[in-house]
């Protein structure tokens, strides 16, 4: 249980600023649920990748020391809502059958600004095994745990001049040796 605190303790120091108006009061969606204001909306479906520069300063690591002590200006691409691109990450993970995906789960903590009892709520209406408790604290680990592997809050460089398949020749052998 010690491991789920400090997941939930670190998913709610990293969430992202959410519009303050989630839900429409006097609109329902196909479910009966107040439906998402427009600023949410946009939030859930293009912010995995919304990025803004910022420019920092470094100091010159390689040369004399009168080089060394010199501070250069440099332009670093940050996400704007990092934690959406995390969740945006665990897209393709998959569940156990009854169980909801884990970006499932993540969208209702986001949804719920962190309230799992709110989000284990919400989720039983869907996957009846969420009443579990459990279950429902097994997937909220595993879900806390693949946001905090894949968190960064800045877009990972991509290296240019490799096809895809080199590319995807180099992550196979990596997962292989780490896995190994």
């Amino acid at each position: 249980m010690m491991r789920l605190d400090s997941l939930l303790v670190w998913f709610n120091e990293h969430q992202d600023s959410l519009p303050i108006v989630i839900h429409r009061l006097n609109q329902m969606d196909d479910g009966g649920v107040p439906a998402w204001t427009g600023e949410f909306a946009t939030y859930l479906d293009h912010a995995a990748h919304a990025t803004f520069a910022e420019i920092e300063e470094r100091k010159v690591h390689d040369g004399t020391a009168a080089e060394q002590a010199t501070l250069l200006q440099v332009s670093v691409q940050r996400y704007k809502y990092p934690m959406h691109a995390a969740l945006h990450k665990t897209k393709r993970c998959r569940a156990r059958a009854g169980e909801p995906k884990p970006y499932e789960i993540g969208l209702t903590l986001i949804a719920t600004r962190g309230n799992q009892v709110a989000a284990q709520e919400h989720l039983m209406r869907t996957y009846p095994l969420m009443l579990h408790r459990e279950i429902w604290i097994e997937c909220l680990e595993r879900t806390l745990t693949l946001l905090q592997e894949r968190y960064t809050e800045t877009p990972r460089a991509i290296v240019r001049g490799k096809s895809d398949s080199q590319l995807n020749a180099e992550v196979n052998d990596a997962q292989a040796s780490y896995e190994a």
